[in-house]
């Protein structure tokens, strides 16, 4: 998963995260993958990237489901 932000964690850092998606909470550990600065690294966007290492299975297949729902990429811009 991968999350913007201005204050990424450093890379191997272990995360417990809480994300409320549509009313529904859920809970996590994740270990942060990559991660980057802002102003550190030309061409990239503050953040990192996440991986789940702990959620229960409910909760994992929920995020399946609605990751199917949101078009991955998409910001609102036709590309004709």
């Amino acid at each position: 998963m991968s999350v913007r932000t201005r204050n990424p964690y450093p890379r191997n850092d272990h995360l417990a995260i809480e994300m409320n998606i549509n009313g529904r909470v859920v809970f996590a550990e994740a270990a942060v993958l990559h991660s980057h600065q802002p102003g550190k690294e030309p061409f990239t966007e503050p953040g990192m990237g996440l991986e789940f290492i702990r959620i229960a299975p409910e909760d994992r297949d929920f995020l399946r489901q609605f990751r199917t729902l949101i078009p991955i990429g998409f910001h609102g811009r036709s590309h004709v």
